[in-house]
């Protein structure tokens, strides 16, 4: 499994992708349901399978102090990706400028630009931006 820190990271033949966006802080049941659809859907369809998360929970950078505590690292977040037959894992550091960046300017640039995403898988609860970021 490749893992990158950051876009700048990522090769230009990257992809092309099915890619799920969250922050993933451990990997509770709705975690592993979309997972187990990104490599099935990612699988059928030649895809990479990819996954992309943060290095922090968002409400550390967004609302520092309601943030709960972390229950797992980010090298354990890793793990249980790979465990979960992810292929490729983008670790984005969640910045002030991050968390401001306009959604379609992040589809653009992160999904359809850098990791050339066919298939983009949500959860329920998923959300761009400020109030959101998975």
């Amino acid at each position: 499994m490749d893992v990158y820190r950051s876009t700048d990271a990522i090769p230009a033949g990257f992809g092309p992708s099915a890619v799920t966006i969250g922050k993933f802080d451990g990997l509770h049941l709705g975690h592993r349901d979309v997972l187990r659809q990104l490599c099935e859907r990612a699988h059928a369809d030649g895809l990479m399978p990819t996954v992309v998360t943060f290095d922090r929970n968002p409400l550390s950078t967004l609302a520092p102090g309601t943030a709960p505590p972390e229950l797992v690292s980010p090298a354990q977040k890793v793990e249980l990706f790979e465990s979960a037959g992810i292929g490729a894992v983008v670790l984005l550091e969640f910045t002030e400028q991050l968390a401001h960046q306009p959604p379609e300017e992040f589809v653009r640039r992160i999904l359809v630009e850098t990791l050339h995403a066919k298939v983009v898988l949500a959860g329920a609860d998923f959300r761009f931006g400020e109030r959101g970021a998975g």
